[in-house]
């Protein structure tokens, strides 16, 4: 539930105690998180050091691992189609490690990264304003029955009108 798909560094909710730090997986910071069990493909990136349970696999790549984030991103219809099982879809770690991933080099990987990140902010704020813009609608929309509503706007003869 942690796992961040915005782009935006995943942040914990919940922590482990000193004696669970200590017997723990550390995954390092910059990992991409997958999400091998039940909602496939979820990824998410890390800035620090984390410990994940038994449904998030932590892959590290040589390379942006900005660049791989989005890579994993673009991969999740086939991570999707590589898991397998009836009930609860799984991608196992095998299977997960058969995906291929495109190696351009460091720089291009770099300005590739830094492209996807400006561009997908440019997103999220055309987003955000369009959200804005549907809830101050839905204020006035709602504001307009109202005030039809109690009669404090005329409405005869706006059918005839319309």
């Amino acid at each position: 539930e942690d796992i961040d798909e915005s782009g935006a560094i995943t942040k914990a909710s919940k922590f482990l105690s000193e004696k669970g730090k200590a017997l723990a997986r550390l995954i390092p910071a910059g990992a991409s998180l997958i999400c091998c069990i039940g909602t496939i493909g979820k990824v998410g990136i890390v800035d620090e050091n984390v410990s994940t349970n038994q449904q998030i696999t932590a892959a590290t790549f040589l390379g942006d691992h900005r660049y791989f984030y989005f890579t994993t991103c673009a991969a999740r219809v086939e991570l999707e189609n590589s898991a397998t099982g009836n009930v609860l879809k799984i991608l196992n770690t095998e299977r997960l490690g058969e995906t291929k991933y495109p190696s351009p080099p460091l720089t291009e990987q770099t300005t590739i990264a830094i492209y996807l990140d400006s561009e997908t902010a440019k997103l999220d704020t055309l987003m955000y304003e369009a959200h804005t813009a549907i809830i101050l609608l839905q204020e006035r929309r709602t504001a307009l029955i109202s005030a039809a509503v109690t009669g404090q706007i005329d409405v005869r003869g706006w059918a005839k009108a319309a």
